[in-house]
């Protein structure tokens, strides 16, 4: 009954120590700055074409163009799964600050870098 009682009291343990850990990054990912985002897909077409700011950045079908022509190695389907996640954060992030930007348009750019990580994830299922 003892064996018991603490298995259960470490399975509580690492659900709460999970809940926490996910609340903060989610409130660190909620709080970054469209700068700070834009920093995060590095040097290339598609950080230029979000270096503008939000209103201006946002282009339905560029994203997945520039990332089309990243993807000759599994260290570019790497990049293309994680620049797509940014893409994600940024139009997050576009619509919590209320940008003059259509909601079609966000919806679009949604789905052009969710369907650029699931093609990246897939290719890099098949390529292992």
């Amino acid at each position: 009954m003892t064996v018991l009682f603490y298995l259960q009291l470490a399975a509580v343990a690492v659900v709460a120590v999970y809940l926490g850990c996910s609340g903060f990054l989610a409130h660190r990912r909620n709080t970054r700055s469209w700068d700070s985002l834009v920093a995060r897909l590095g040097n290339g077409k598609v950080a230029n074409i979000f270096a503008a700011g939000p209103s201006e950045g946002i282009k339905a079908g560029a994203i997945e163009e520039e990332f089309r022509s990243k993807i000759a190695s599994r260290r570019g389907l790497w990049a293309v799964f994680k620049g797509a996640g940014v893409v994600l954060q940024m139009a997050d992030y576009a619509e919590r600050s209320r940008s003059p930007i259509d909601p079609a348009l966000l919806n679009s750019v949604r789905n052009d870098a969710m369907r650029s990580r699931v093609s990246a994830l897939k290719a890099l299922v098949f390529c292992a």
